[in-house]
């Protein structure tokens, strides 16, 4: 019996067969995922499925690099699988802001929109000079630069706390993850590049993992399933709907 979330190596292009059977994967995913490769059939093939796995490297006959040589092929995979992260700064003020943007910036991988949210402007008013909009234009030529997109986003009666401003700006998201950091939080330059490491050849599976007790990088369909209003309630959530052993805690599997 498949668990409901599984891959079936049928049809995809990288499967290596002798005759009708399945004996490998040119991406070495069988090896790989050794322990949920069960071996499975039908009238037409005797072929692999990996049981509780999403396989990134899966891809049939109608990809537009189908008929590209195999180097070629490979590239094109290892750029659509990289991993795709927005990031949303709380920022209570310019002090560190720079730094943890620049942090973002030098990342191997960046994140594909970097938001930052802004209190309400009334706490601006004793230091006029820390008013977000005095500092937006530095903000934008700052990431635009690394081809990264940003915006700027301000409490309002609205929108009246960080995650509900990280609500509805992932309303038409398309990333599969968010982060969220507090400045003067800096980050080391290969983070991304390791988490995504972990996850396409460790096999590293989580809804959320935490940075010094709070969520730091999370699924971004659990945030749209669950319209969470804090950092409390998005680890308790998980843990009442039975899923704790998704929330995972960085330092145990990435260098910081």
């Amino acid at each position: 019996m498949f668990h409901r979330i599984h891959t079936s190596c049928k049809n995809c292009l990288f499967g290596i067969y002798n005759g009708i059977t399945q004996t490998g994967c040119r991406f070495d995913r069988i090896k790989h995922h050794t322990k949920n490769a069960i071996e499975a059939y039908d009238e037409d093939r005797e072929f692999y499925v990996l049981n509780e796995t999403i396989c990134r490297y899966k891809r049939a006959s109608g990809w537009i690099h189908t008929n590209e040589d195999f180097t070629t092929q490979k590239q094109h995979l290892i750029k659509e699988n990289e991993l795709k992260y927005r990031v949303f700064i709380n920022n209570h003020g310019p002090c560190g802001v720079t730094e943890c943007i620049q942090s973002l910036c030098n990342q191997t991988i960046k994140p594909q929109h970097i938001d930052l949210i802004c209190p309400d402007s009334n706490r601006f008013h004793s230091n006029p000079e820390s008013h977000p909009q005095k500092w937006n234009p530095h903000f934008q030529q700052m990431i635009q630069s690394y081809g990264i997109t940003g915006q700027m986003r301000q409490s309002t009666s609205i929108m009246p706390s960080f995650y509900t401003a990280v609500d509805m700006a992932l309303t038409n998201n398309k990333t599969h993850f968010f982060v969220t950091l507090d400045p003067p939080e800096v980050l080391r330059p290969d983070l991304f590049e390791q988490i995504d490491n972990r996850i396409l050849n460790k096999g590293l599976k989580f809804f959320i993992l935490t940075k010094d007790g709070k969520p730091f990088i999370t699924l971004s369909s659990i945030q749209k399933q669950f319209k969470l209003t804090d950092d409390f309630a998005l680890i308790e959530t998980m843990k009442e709907n039975k899923c704790q052993e998704a929330i995972l805690k960085l330092e145990d599997h990435i260098s910081l």
